[in-house]
């Protein structure tokens, strides 16, 4: 009888110990923070496509730069690591106002007061949509992603930019694979996108 116990009070421990190493070993996954307009919005697959992290969408549709964080407060983002789109619906005005300069300045100084410890910052993607006409988006779109990256390289060292306009060209137009409305991504399109933000995940995570 008291060897049985002897036994049991073993068995015991035993088990609640490994329960405890258990507890001690498990590590939250990594947060994402999703930050756009509405092509961040409707990226409903993120948690499927980066399913190591926790994914929080934040995007919101119709947003600018200087209203996409009306859903989160920006003090809650510092020292996180964000995925960030923006710009598409700021462009009409900016390009009839000949202000890419000008915005691009501004662009850098709302993505710095982030404070993030890490931003994944996607270029803008063409656009097809048929009520654009010939006015010039993808022209501008080139040039202002150029002014981007090169003003992010030099002013911010906490950004990596993710570049994807020429992964969703085909025939020098939008892919219509990539998308269901000539602006929006379809899910083909939010895979390649998924794709391209992988790359330089791997990479920090490799570093």
């Amino acid at each position: 009888m008291m060897r049985l116990r002897i036994l049991l009070v073993t068995i015991f421990i035993f088990l609640f110990v490994c329960s405890c190493n258990n507890e001690t070993a498990y590590e939250p996954r990594p947060v994402l923070n999703f930050l756009g307009d509405s092509i961040i919005e409707i990226w409903k697959g993120v948690s499927h496509a980066f399913p190591d992290y926790e994914c929080n969408n934040y995007g919101w549709s119709g947003k600018g730069i200087d209203t996409f964080l009306g859903r989160i407060d920006a003090s809650t983002l510092a020292g996180t690591d964000c995925v960030v789109e923006i710009g598409t619906n700021d462009m009409a005005k900016v390009i009839t106002n000949n202000s890419l300069d000008e915005y691009a300045l501004h662009y850098i100084d709302v993505l710095k007061k982030l404070n993030a410890r890490r931003i994944y910052l996607f270029s803008l993607i063409p656009r097809n949509g048929e009520k654009d006409g010939d006015f010039p988006y993808n022209a501008n779109y080139i040039i202002f992603n150029q002014k981007i990256q090169a003003l992010t390289q030099s002013e911010m060292d906490n950004v990596i930019y993710v570049p994807v306009f020429d992964a969703f060209l085909k025939d020098g137009k939008l892919n219509p694979s990539y998308t269901f409305d000539g602006l929006h991504p379809s899910a083909e399109g939010y895979q390649v996108m998924a794709r391209e933000l992988r790359k330089y995940l791997m990479k920090n995570t490799q570093h």
